[in-house]
Parts: structure tokens; sequence; C-alpha cells
């Protein structure tokens, strides 16, 4: 099954690609529910960018992966971060999933998660993907736990 998603997606790609005349490097492809490495392939083979999003990772999506070792492992191709708290959760043998939430509310070490994509050199856009409400509230979690930080 993944073996025939990721030859649709790589056909999709090519086709966006070749037609829109946009330059790969400026197409990123997120991590969503599906295993990331297959579609790290796709990034290399196109030699397209990624797109972090922090609560797929916390809520399982990407695979067994953390939002750090992440970014350590792909931040060569990283050029945007959605932002937003998730977690995984095993309750009763059922997995209990959640994202899109504001940062606080979910696991994500925002300390250590901002810090590393400074002490990595990170300079492109990093958006909150939630309700104005939540993103207000992620505001103020941030500037609460690290100051030093500029938010625009």
């Amino acid at each position: 099954l993944n073996s025939f998603l990721v030859a649709n997606a790589a056909h999709s790609l090519e086709e966006i690609l070749s037609r829109s005349g946009v330059p790969p490097r400026l197409v990123a492809l997120e991590n969503v529910d599906f295993p990331f490495e297959p579609i790290r392939r796709l990034v290399d083979r196109f030699d397209t960018s990624i797109c972090l999003d922090t609560g797929h990772i916390l809520a399982g999506y990407s695979g067994k992966t953390g939002v750090l070792d992440f970014l350590k492992r792909h931040f060569d191709k990283i050029i945007e971060v959605h932002l937003h708290d998730g977690y995984l959760r095993k309750k009763h043998g059922l997995s209990l999933r959640a994202d899109h939430l504001a940062i606080g509310d979910g696991d994500l070490p925002i300390a250590r998660f901002l810090g590393s994509l400074d002490q990595h050199g990170f300079r492109g856009p990093v958006v909150f993907e939630l309700a104005l409400e939540d993103a207000c509230k992620s505001i103020r979690t941030i500037r609460k736990i690290s100051p030093e930080i500029s938010i625009e």
C-alpha cells in the first residue's frame, strides 16, 4: 500500500513541478499521516523541501520519531515549520491522538525545540497552525517560557 501511495505521490509531484514552473526547492512536503521515510525519498528524488509539522509528529502521524530528532535528521531540507502542540497517549489499549493544540496543551518541549531551531540557524517561517485564540495562548506561553524569543 505504501509503495502504491508513494508512486502516486511521485507522479503528482512530478506533474505539479513540470506544469507550475515553480523551483522544486520552493515546494515543501509536509510530514502528515504517513511514515515519513518514503516522503523523504521523494524530497531527495525531486530536490524539494520539507515543512516540519510539530503536532503531526507529536501525535505519531509521521512514524516513531520525536520533533527534536526529526529536526536534526531532516534540517538540511526544512524551509518551514507549522507550530502547534499535540500528543499520543495509550489508554486501555487505544491510541489517543491530538494535534493542532495550543502550545503547552500537549507534549512539545517548546523551549528545547525553539532553541534547536536557533542552534541550526533556521530562518524560515514558523507558522502557528491554530485558531486565533490558540495562537494567542501559544504566544503567551512561549513568551513566558522563553522571553528572549522574538515573536512577530
